[in-house]
C-alpha cells in the first residue's frame, strides 16, 4: 500500500487523501500502518513524534518532501524491510536510533548533506550501500 503521510497538530500520523481537489486528512489505523510499503511524508517542520514510523515491518521506501527539516529519535527503528530513503537537503542531522535495526536499508539518497549523526543511528544496518562522506556508521 502506498500513502502520503502527514501529521496533525497533536502529532498523530494521518493519511492525506486528495479527492476532487480537496485535501482530506484521516487518522491512520494500526492495521493500515502495518500494510504501508511506500510512503511520502509531506510535513514535519514542527517535528515528528519519537519513533513515528518504528516497527513498520512492511515499509520499503520513504520519501520526504522539501519542507521537512527534522527527523526524530528512533523514527524508523526496527523497520526490517526498509530499503531506501530519500531525504531533502533541508535535513542536516540523523538523530539517535533513527535507522537502528533497519537491517535491509541499502540507500539513503541525499545523505551527503548530513552534518551530524546521533548515537546508534545506523545500528545493524549492514546492507548500507550509500554512505556518502559519512564515517563511523555503526
Amino acid at each position: 500500500m502506498n500513502a502520503v503521510i502527514t501529521f496533525d497538530k497533536k502529532g498523530q500520523m494521518c493519511l492525506l487523501n486528495t479527492q476532487n481537489g480537496v485535501a482530506q486528512i484521516s487518522e491512520i489505523s494500526k492495521k493500515d500502518k502495518s500494510l504501508l510499503e511506500n510512503i511520502t511524508v509531506t510535513n514535519g517542520k514542527a517535528g515528528f513524534p519519537e519513533k513515528a514510523f518504528a516497527g513498520m515491518e512492511n515499509l520499503k521506501t520513504v520519501t520526504f518532501s522539501n519542507n521537512v527539516s527534522e527527523l526524530s529519535d528512533g523514527m524508523f527503528y526496527d523497520c526490517p524491510n526498509l530499503e531506501r530513503v530519500t531525504i531533502p537537503t533541508t535535513i542536516s542531522k540523523i538523530p539517535n536510533d533513527t535507522f537502528g535495526l533497519c537491517c535491509n536499508l541499502k540507500e539513503i539518497e541525499g545523505i551527503e548533506t548530513i552534518k551530524e549523526i546521533g548515537k546508534e543511528a545506523f545500528l545493524h544496518c549492514e546492507s548500507m550501500e550509500t554512505t556518502g562522506n559519512l564515517i563511523n556508521i555503526e
